[in-house]
């Protein structure tokens, strides 16, 4: 019975002091709606410092040529795995030769002018920097 009367008071007192009022109202314009606006910012900052895309060593010869990326990858990295490594060819004469086909036998090379990243999801995340 002791629950009953409080609730009683508290009703009692919800209706002397009014339960949505000018307070109410001030703390979702000052609050809640800036806060609704900041916080996603905030919550998905986390893609953008964690995300590494893919990406595989920079070969100036390929990046100009007109090449699409699944066919520059394919002659560059030499498993999706080893996206640190590149074939050792001659890539200017590679391309002249007009054979996209790079032998298996060829040997790897760890990167030495950089990485080019798959911007299809991001342009720039904080592991492309």
């Amino acid at each position: 019975m002791g629950s009953l009367k409080s609730e009683l008071e508290f009703e009692n007192l919800l209706e002397d002091v009014g339960d949505f009022g000018k307070y109410q109202k001030r703390l979702i314009i000052f609050f809640l709606i800036p806060s609704a606006a900041l916080l996603p910012w905030f919550t998905m900052n986390i893609l953008f410092l964690v995300f590494t895309p893919d990406h595989w060593c920079n070969v100036p010869e390929v990046a100009s040529s007109n090449l699409s990326l699944e066919v520059q990858k394919s002659i560059i990295a030499p498993h999706e795995r080893l996206s640190c490594y590149r074939y050792d060819l001659n890539y200017t004469e590679f391309l002249m030769r007009g054979d996209l086909h790079v032998k298996n036998e060829t040997p790897i090379i760890p990167c030495d002018s950089g990485w080019q990243y798959d911007t299809t999801h991001f342009v720039e995340t904080a592991a492309s920097k």
